[in-house]
């Protein structure tokens, strides 16, 4: 892993901080785990710090913001808001809490995507640091003004969860015994974010046809209904030898949603219109740029005892080919060859082995190793007494973020988690009714505002 990733030396947090972790969740339905496993990576810190997690798919009322905070986080999901019919209220909401006096931390993601309304952001708002995907040039172009008025840390799109590693290190199945030989899941994303973000459905589409020409059994799908969570997911990988991917990201950038609108049209007046006409209408040097990066899917993977066929990529420096994964070429030119290769059982093992010796062995890439090196990165900014009083007490804080908490606490599940897992299993159509309700009673909220 590049040295920018895990400083020499960490400052020492000075105590216990009273944190605001600001996130967007607008569903009915349950957070992503890995969503979820990412907003609460500072429970894994050496201090127990004092945290209220508030869920801004709703509004931010004046005396949570008028309370007293060291520390607030701008999650990546509430950054997310910047495409989405709630910016403005939530941009005036998180520029506001520039006059609380605590220091404010952004940890945004899909920095590409309308990347310069996201820079103008930050700097409105005031932003002390800021955690990135991305670093060099590639940070310099998607943050012209930030990075001359923040302070800039690399980080990863995840870590390992410390209850999946667990949970996996109870035994997973030797390859031999595994039912699947390949396993896959992925979307179809837009055209905007250039030839790379294609790249996920070609693999589905190609191996679903150039698995069983080998023999291999196979599970790959692009469907929506076809996504899996939690323990599901996990197990899914788990039964598999081989677990397919690329580097998550984007070879392109959309400054200020032009290409989002652009995409928009063409393909509402043609909806048949294909990659390749899009990316012809595109001037020249919009696309192939190095926006990539590993996401959580691969530890996941990794985690799961299962041998990666991946295309060849940096991957942060965590993967290499041929010692942690067998590489595909970017065009699937060599994949009847990475297909007999991932016949052999003994060599899946092996490269599955060192994989989880060298990423989950080495204790580095964990929610806890970032929550200790994301305290000694704010450390710095932080003030050695705590903040001042504020006119409502923390405790009405708490009840304000509870009534708009979409978060599983953990080790202490609730009634209605519960109730979704019965409703998931007998009745889903209750479940998709309830969705569209709420994201209907939202958007009409979100416009009176």
């Amino acid at each position: 892993m590049p040295d920018g990733f895990l400083p020499l030396a960490f400052a020492a947090m000075p105590r216990p901080l009273d944190v605001l972790v600001l996130y967007m969740h607008v569903t009915a339905l349950p957070m992503r785990p890995t969503m979820a496993s990412h907003l609460r990576f500072l429970e894994r810190g050496a201090e127990r710090h004092r945290i209220v997690y508030f869920n801004l798919a709703g509004r931010l009322p004046r005396f949570v913001r008028q309370q007293r905070y060291d520390l607030v986080v701008l999650h990546y999901s509430v950054l997310a808001a910047r495409w989405t019919p709630r910016f403005e209220r939530i941009r005036e909401a998180t520029t506001a809490l520039r006059a609380s006096g605590a220091v404010l931390v952004a940890m945004p993601q899909d920095e590409y995507d309308a990347a310069h309304i996201l820079d103008d952001w930050l700097v409105d708002a005031g932003v002390d640091v800021v955690f990135s995907i991305f670093d060099g040039p590639a940070r310099d172009a998607l943050y012209p003004r930030a990075t001359q008025a923040a302070h800039f840390e690399q980080c990863l799109t995840g870590y390992i969860d410390e209850d999946d590693q667990a949970r996996l290190a109870r035994g997973t199945r030797p390859h031999a015994e595994r039912r699947l030989d390949i396993a896959y899941r992925a979307g179809w994303l837009p055209y905007r974010l250039g030839a790379h973000g294609q790249i996920k459905h070609q693999l589905a589409l190609a191996f679903a046809d150039a698995a069983p020409a080998h023999g291999l059994a196979a599970d790959v799908a692009t469907a929506e209904s076809a996504v899996m969570f939690g323990g599901a997911w996990l197990d899914f990988l788990a039964s598999a030898r081989c677990v397919l991917g690329c580097e998550s990201g984007a070879s392109a950038m959309d400054p200020r949603g032009e290409v989002r609108a652009l995409e928009a049209r063409l393909r509402a007046a043609d909806p048949e219109l294909t990659f390749a006409e899009f990316a012809a209408g595109m001037p020249d040097g919009w696309d192939g740029h190095p926006y990539t990066a590993i996401s959580p899917r691969h530890f996941e993977a990794v985690l799961a005892g299962s041998c990666q066929l991946l295309v060849r990529g940096r991957y942060d420096g965590v993967l290499e080919p041929e010692v942690h994964y067998i590489p595909l070429a970017a065009d699937l030119s060599n994949i009847d060859e990475a297909c007999e290769r991932a016949r052999d059982a003994e060599l899946t093992t092996r490269l599955a082995v060192r994989a989880h010796a060298d990423v989950v062995g080495s204790g580095r890439h964990t929610y806890g190793a970032f929550a200790r090196r994301f305290e000694g990165v704010v450390a710095p900014f932080v003030p050695a007494a705590g903040p001042r009083s504020a006119s409502r007490s923390r405790r009405a804080v708490v009840v304000a973020a509870a009534a708009h908490d979409q978060v599983v606490v953990r080790g202490r599940p609730r009634l209605h988690w519960w109730a979704y897992g019965q409703l998931e299993r007998r009745a889903p159509g209750v479940l998709a009714a309830a969705a569209r309700a709420r994201r209907h009673v939202l958007t009409r909220a979100a416009r009176r505002r």
